[in-house]
């Protein structure tokens, strides 16, 4: 009875996994670059945390999260960027604006604050931690990447944005990634909202005080945004086949 309990769970968990998958390539395939949002439609509290936290939990190099993520619901606020995105219709009519910055450069002080954090949260004493400092050290601090950090760092950013993106698809939430714009205006814009509201709610930062308790505002530099909403019904694209290369022109197995 009990081998028969086990084979029955087996099958249900092989089936369950093989239902999340294709509902996971399914969102991938649904996902579309939305040149036309529902302005009238917004996306609810809730899902706004998850995809908060699916930036908060995407990967980068040492773990050091070199990035800043605005998140922007005030429609103000997003009309004045769509003036710095050549106007685009997305800035506007999306439901949030997620804007990724990345750090210019990385110095000693940000290290050790980050280590402080990993010691923090995995109990473990500082000392233990020195080689991995090291390494940072050598690598960001003294080595030839010093002098390439905003490159180093903005790639860091599109991973998250990668997270997001993918993660917004699961929830069945519409973005466009847009790298159309104005990134030094932004700063400008944005750096002055944020010193008027003290960060405000409008902020994550993804890592805790403690982290980046030495990191000026204006060392976050503007990449990109991903606006986020639902598509409009009028969005002809929405019913465009997804063109892509066939998988074994971009995958080669060894």
């Amino acid at each position: 009875m009990l081998a028969c309990k086990t084979k029955s769970l087996n099958a249900f968990e092989g089936w369950i996994f093989m239902d999340l998958s294709n509902y996971c390539l399914e969102s991938l395939s649904w996902r579309y670059a939305v040149k036309k949002f529902d302005s009238q439609k917004k996306i609810p509290s809730e899902s706004i945390e998850l995809l908060s936290q699916s930036l908060r939990l995407s990967p980068s190099s040492y773990g050091l999260q070199p990035w800043r993520f605005i998140i922007i619901e005030n429609q103000d606020l997003k009309n004045e960027l769509k003036a710095f995105s050549y106007n685009q219709s997305q800035m506007s009519d999306c439901s949030h604006l997620v804007v990724f910055q990345a750090l210019e450069q990385i110095d000693e002080a940000y290290l050790s604050n980050f280590i402080s954090l990993v010691s923090k949260i995995r109990s473990q004493p500082e000392s233990h931690l020195e080689g991995y400092k090291n390494i940072m050290i050598q690598d960001l601090i003294k080595g030839p990447r010093s002098q390439q950090i905003p490159l180093w760092a903005g790639k860091q950013a599109y991973i998250a944005m990668g997270f997001l993106m993918s993660y917004a698809s699961f929830l069945k939430i519409d973005t466009c990634a847009i790298e159309g714009l104005e990134p030094v205006k932004y700063d400008n814009l944005l750096n002055a909202k944020l010193a008027k509201s003290a960060l405000g709610n409008t902020l994550v930062n993804t890592q805790n005080d403690l982290a980046t308790a030495n990191t000026p505002s204006n060392n976050y530099k503007t990449l990109a945004a991903v606006a986020l909403g639902y598509r409009s019904p009028e969005d002809k694209y929405q019913s465009s086949p997804k063109v892509r290369f066939d998988k074994n022109q971009v995958i080669i197995n060894l």
